[in-house]
């Protein structure tokens, strides 16, 4: 993910996960769209956390494939930094 939490890169598991053909019907879609809409506030805090302070973060919460089915899902991200320690991007699992 960039920093504003926008997917830049998918494997074909996160693909087929969410029920998408392709890794393009993903790029560029920011990852908080994939959550239940009441629980979206709460990851983009989660998200905005692990920027603020440069360390790995988790949490739970329910996604939503591209057919409309729900999945309760656990993200664990890592911050990605550049040889200056500045934030250059997250891996979310």
């Amino acid at each position: 993910l960039d920093l504003n939490g926008d997917i830049i890169m998918v494997n074909k598991a996160g693909v087929k996960l969410l029920r998408h053909e392709t890794t393009q019907e993903l790029i560029g879609k920011n990852i908080a769209s994939f959550i239940v809409p009441d629980q979206q506030a709460t990851a983009r805090n989660s998200f905005r956390e692990i920027i603020e302070k440069s360390i790995g973060g988790n949490g739970e919460f329910l996604v939503v494939r591209k057919d409309g089915t729900l999945f309760d899902a656990e993200f664990n991200g890592a911050m990605i930094v550049d040889a200056n320690r500045k934030a250059q991007s997250i891996m979310l699992v």
